[in-house]
């Protein structure tokens, strides 16, 4: 980050990875809903000179079924490419 004052806008979104052919294929022809992702959205201020910005994020997810989901998280900075980070975990049956 710059001199410049800057605004950090952050985004976490979980959604599942495991749909099927025949789900995708109903989503697309409108016969089944797809289920929206789970997702989060703030904003912060830089800081107030070039220096490192070290943020973390703790998810309590609960409620998800067993199956394979997608968590990304993203971060934009007016005028630049969005910095974006996947990751990819399993919910078993307990």
């Amino acid at each position: 980050l710059g001199w410049r004052p800057e605004t950090v806008a952050y985004a976490v979104s979980v959604e599942r990875a495991d749909e099927g052919a025949l789900r995708r294929l109903g989503q697309f022809l409108h016969l089944v809903e797809s289920d929206p992702p789970l997702s989060l959205e703030w904003s912060e201020p830089g800081p107030p000179r070039p220096a490192r910005l070290l943020r973390s994020v703790a998810l309590n997810l609960p409620e998800l079924d067993p199956g394979t989901y997608r968590v990304r998280l993203e971060a934009h900075l007016s005028g630049r490419t969005p910095l974006t980070s996947e990751v990819v975990f399993r919910v078993a049956l307990r």
